[in-house]
């Protein structure tokens, strides 16, 4: 009697070639085509990861020397560039001369103002030297008061520091000044015509 044979043929095991797509005819991804993903804190030699972070900072602006900032003030000086006086001058700046003093810029500032807006002013700066913070140099000044030239020759001294100007003295001659300045001549150069005539002055540029 023949027995019949039930026994199913089992199919071949798959390959390792065979096998990514047979994962893919069943819509899983292959294991090929799985990025591999690094582990968290760690580098590829086992090293544990450190991050560095850097901050950019800016590098300070480089402060101006005495002697720069001293001859950009008469450079702005001798094109009536009032803003850029302004710019250079300490908010506390005390400025003296044979006329005028003032304990801060905005009072200096004012005095310059109404000097310099006379067109036809004309200013020459030399410098003569720096001694630390104090520059000293030499200035002329060809303007017209009254309807009558004046030329003016005077010595400044400023003290500069971080950058700006703490302090501005000039001295120059009263006696020279005042004959080519007022109709009075050498009267004003009289001790108490000198105080009027000054008093008067300072009226005139401080309103």
């Amino acid at each position: 009697m023949r027995v019949a044979n039930h026994t199913q043929a089992i199919p071949p095991a798959r390959t390792d070639a065979a096998a990514p797509r047979a994962a893919a005819a069943q819509g899983a991804p292959s294991p090929a085509a799985t990025p591999a993903r690094a582990q968290p804190g760690a580098t590829s030699d086992g090293a544990a990861e450190v991050t560095v972070e850097r901050t950019a900072r800016a590098a300070p602006a480089a402060v101006a020397s005495p002697k720069d900032v001293v001859t950009q003030f008469y450079a702005a000086f001798e094109k009536g560039d009032t803003a850029t006086l302004a710019r250079l001058y300490h908010p506390a700046v005390k400025f003296q001369d044979a006329m005028f003093s003032y304990e801060d810029r905005a009072g200096t500032m004012k005095m310059w103002t109404k000097i310099l807006a006379d067109p036809s002013t004309k200013i020459r700066f030399t410098l003569d030297g720096v001694d630390g913070k104090q520059v000293t140099g030499h200035w002329v000044a060809d303007y017209k008061i009254l309807g009558r030239p004046v030329h003016n020759e005077i010595s400044t001294t400023m003290t500069v520091e971080n950058g700006l100007i703490t302090s501005h003295k000039d001295d120059f001659s009263w006696n020279k000044w005042a004959p080519q300045a007022l109709p009075l001549g050498h009267l004003a150069t009289l001790p108490g015509i000198k105080q009027l005539v000054q008093m008067v002055i300072r009226s005139q540029i401080d309103n």
